[in-house]
């Protein structure tokens, strides 16, 4: 059984930064509740000592806590970045079905070629006998992002469908 990689440089567990946000969060806690004394006291001669209490650790002490637990937490929570190897990403086809598209193929074409799959890419798209000039825009637009999408192919439905089995 092989053993698991440890991270390199200073490594926290995940209990042990649950229970050093527990004790900062309670640290917190502790200094709320004394600091919250007089407010208590104020308000003790309007509700009453228990309520007062009530009112004040709903009010301050508890979101205080839950803050100052969160806010540890996030702090201590330092993931290391992802490394995804990109030399062994599989290809993605995407089809693109249109007809009469000519206004928006183009808009289409270039957002795919945008985007940041290190993987190799093809478009086909298919149309299904488009009568507006779509196959014009995408020819124009294929020789404009040659270079970004490894493969294209424009594919008319209507000539496969006409062609013998």
């Amino acid at each position: 059984m092989s053993e698991r990689p440890r991270p390199s440089g200073f490594y926290v567990s995940a209990r042990t930064k649950f229970v050093i946000a527990l004790a900062v969060g309670a640290a917190w806690m502790a200094f709320s509740l004394v600091a919250a004394r007089p407010w208590v006291s104020q308000l003790s001669s309007i509700l009453g000592p228990p309520a007062s209490w009530i009112v004040v650790v709903g009010i301050a002490i508890l979101p205080g806590f839950m803050n100052a637990f969160l806010v540890t937490s996030l702090l201590l929570d330092r993931r290391p970045p992802i490394r995804v190897p990109t030399d062994h990403l599989p290809g993605i086809t995407i089809l693109i079905a249109a007809y009469n598209e000519q206004d928006n193929i183009a808009a289409t074409i270039e957002s795919i070629a945008r985007q940041a799959y290190p993987g190799p890419l093809q478009v086909i798209v298919v149309d299904d006998g488009s009568t507006d000039g779509t196959r014009e825009v995408l020819a124009a637009n294929t020789a404009a992002n040659a270079g970004s999408v490894g493969g294209y192919r424009y594919t008319s439905l209507i000539a496969q469908l006409r062609m013998p089995l």
